[in-house]
C-alpha cells in the first residue's frame, strides 16, 4: 500500500515496477515474467538494495576498522550494530551521538523521507501520505508536520491505532 503514490506517477510515464523476474540473460530485449507473460524491453533498471563489499576493507591489523558509509554503527536506540549510508551520520559520526537513521529520495514530483526502523504492522495515513510502524520504531513521511518528526525522534509508546490516528 505504502509504495502506491510512487509507482503511479511511473505507470502514466510507462515506467513498471516489477518485483519479480522468471529468467535473466546476458542481452535484455525482453524481460519474461513468472506469470508467462513477456514484456519488451531496451533496458531494465535493477534496484536490488545496497550491500558493503567488505572483502575489500579486511585487515589483519587488529583493531583497525571501516569508516563512513561502509562501517556499521552501534545504534543505542536499537541495541544493535546497523550500516547507515547516510552523509548526516558520516557528518556527525566524529563525536559520540545516539543517531536515528534516516534516508530521502525524491522521484518525479514526490519527495519522501524514512525514519527509523520498518519492523512490525504498519498504519497508513492516506490524506496526507505517510506511514508509522507500531510501536513507533520507524516513521516515513512525505511533508510531516513539526509533531510528525517529533514523534520520529522521541517514538513513544502507543496504546492503540485510534491514539495514534490523532
Amino acid at each position: 500500500e505504502a509504495v502506491a503514490p510512487y509507482e503511479r506517477p511511473a505507470l502514466s510515464k510507462n515506467i513498471f515496477y516489477l518485483r519479480e523476474i522468471a529468467d535473466a540473460d546476458q542481452l535484455v530485449e525482453a524481460i519474461k515474467l513468472k506469470d508467462g507473460r513477456t514484456l519488451d524491453a531496451d533496458i531494465v533498471v535493477v534496484g536490488v538494495g545496497g550491500r558493503p563489499l567488505v572483502s575489500l576493507f579486511k585487515t589483519s591489523i587488529p583493531d583497525v576498522y571501516a569508516v563512513g558509509d561502509v562501517a556499521t554503527y552501534p545504534l543505542k536506540l536499537y541495541n544493535e550494530l546497523r550500516r547507515v549510508e547516510h552523509v548526516d551520520h558520516a557528518r556527525l559520526s566524529i563525536e559520540e551521538y545516539d543517531y536515528l537513521p534516516y534516508f530521502y529520495s525524491r522521484t518525479f514530483n514526490l519527495a519522501w523521507q524514512f525514519y527509523g526502523d520498518n519492523v512490525g504492522e504498519t498504519v497508513l495515513f492516506p490524506d496526507n501520505f505517510g506511514t508509522y510502524w507500531i510501536k513507533v520504531v520507524g516513521v516515513f513521511l512525505e511533508g510531516g508536520t513539526p509533531d510528525e518528526y517529533k514523534v520520529a525522534r522521541v517514538q513513544p509508546p502507543v496504546e492503540s491505532l485510534d491514539q495514534l490516528a490523532k
